[in-house]
């Protein structure tokens, strides 16, 4: 089957909207919410796939990119149900699929999301009935994909890239084989590859040892233990045993609930801390050690957070977070903490643009690869604003002295262009409600990615 490939790509006027800033001069006591956490969503559907697990799922992020791994999975054949505000998932009739060996041949679109793209490689890869055709839209067809197709071959998959530029990307075909167990070690901390290996291995014929750098996120390993999957961590590896996929015959669903989505929550932190007086709280969020890091970095600048466990959930945490305004100071991070910021990069960012002194940022070459390149976009954004960030190799140096007043000065007719973004475009609209100035914004409509709720509290 031929590798079709998708890229028209039309260059048109960007059209810039325009936002004034909203007046959060004091917020006292106000509680806010993030969607459930993108991360664990898309893992949660794909592992009740990946270990026939029939769910009933609360509070399921709502943003386009778990749409796009809710339709893939449905593609499969695996029945998805809205079901009082819960999603209901039944891999049952994909599973008569598997037991039948007829062969399948499906086309997926993953829009946006490089998690859904990488964790669904590595599935597709282990089905040897199958045949997947997988593409994504402008900005995900950008990313590099060599380094999942790597590991993956190694295994002895057979997956087919697009080779744009010299960079193998999406499109892709996907043809499913009988996998075997690697010892493989990962050249960068990537959560989203070790999590396609990790997925990929639970069918293959021997178990699989994924050793990394430094460790990244570890969600799909807690959701893998708490639905049964034998798996062990020692030190900086990773072992998971070929899992035996079997359905339990009772119509019973298990009910899961998603924690607020921990990077989400990043933004209002952010604005609890430089508008002055104020006093807010952050409901259900996930407590994941990795995915609060950035709350350490902003208590070392000297942000007043309090962090409060309030249970439990598919393995992880759930917090509540109590932010008050703050002083803020610069702070220095090192680049082992890289893998476990990047999605917080862009809105601790702005938290260094209202703080004092130097903030340097390391290590952050994996940036510019993300939705868009983030880490010229970021210096872009706060230099709009009449700040002083450089990148420095692969660091970024936000500079704030004494006599910089820019802060206090109003700059006009700001236009900044998020290029597909969320985060930037998030990052923008906290950075320019803290000045109180107006901004003029490309592609705020890929907030709904992530965070569909995002503009209606933040008015």
């Amino acid at each position: 089957m031929p590798l079709i490939i998708y890229d028209c790509e039309f260059i048109m006027p960007k059209n810039y909207v325009c936002y004034k800033p909203v007046n959060f001069s004091h917020i006292s006591n106000r509680e806010f919410f993030v969607p459930g956490c993108k991360s664990i969503s898309h893992r949660v559907l794909i592992l009740s796939l990946a270990c026939m697990k029939r769910l009933c799922i609360s509070n399921l992020n709502p943003g386009e990119d778990v749409l796009a791994t809710r339709k893939a999975i449905e593609n499969l054949g695996v029945d998805c149900l809205d079901y009082e505000n819960n999603l209901r998932v039944d891999p049952k009739p994909y599973f008569d699929f598997l037991q039948n060996e007829d062969s399948k041949f499906i086309k997926v679109d993953m829009a946006n999301s490089g998690t859904s793209a990488r964790i669904l490689m590595g599935y597709f890869s282990s089905i040897s009935n199958l045949t997947v055709q997988m593409r994504g839209d402008q900005s995900l067809s950008r990313r590099p994909m060599k380094r999942m197709e790597l590991p993956l071959n190694l295994m002895g998959a057979d997956i087919e890239l697009y080779d744009r530029n010299n960079k193998l990307c999406l499109p892709a075909l996907i043809k499913g084989c009988e996998l075997k167990g690697v010892t493989y070690d990962l050249p960068m901390a990537s959560a989203q590859v070790k999590s396609g290996i990790l997925v990929a291995a639970l069918n293959a014929k021997t178990p699989t040892t994924v050793t990394e750098p430094y460790l990244s996120r570890d969600h799909t390993e807690n959701i893998l233990k708490y639905f049964g999957v034998h798996i062990q961590r020692i030190g900086l590896q990773t072992i998971v045993y070929p899992y035996q996929q079997k359905i339990c015959d009772e119509d019973r669903y298990e009910q899961v609930y998603v924690p607020g989505d921990a990077s989400s929550a990043a933004f209002w932190c952010v604005l609890g801390l430089i508008i002055p007086g104020s006093k807010i709280v952050i409901k259900n969020v996930n407590g994941n050690l990795f995915r609060l890091k950035y709350i350490g970095v902003l208590q070392k600048m000297g942000g007043n957070i309090t962090v409060s466990k309030v249970g439990t959930t598919l393995g992880e945490d759930l917090v509540d977070i109590q932010v008050e305004s703050s002083l803020l100071k610069g702070v220095e991070t090192d680049s082992d903490m890289a893998s476990s910021l990047m999605d917080e990069y862009p809105i601790l960012s702005v938290a260094a643009f209202f703080a004092s002194g130097t903030t340097i940022f390391k290590g952050l070459k994996e940036l510019r690869v993300k939705e868009s390149d983030r880490l010229t976009k970021i210096k872009e954004l706060l230099n709009l604003f009449g700040g002083q960030c450089q990148i420095k190799n692969d660091d970024l140096v936000i500079q704030v002295t004494k006599d910089n007043t820019s802060k206090n000065k109003v700059i006009n007719n700001v236009k900044f262009d998020a290029v597909h973004d969320h985060r930037l475009s998030m990052s923008a609209l906290i950075l320019a409600t803290g000045l109180q100035q107006e901004i003029c914004l490309t592609d705020a409509e890929y907030i709904n990615t992530s965070f569909p709720s995002f503009l209606e509290q933040f008015s």
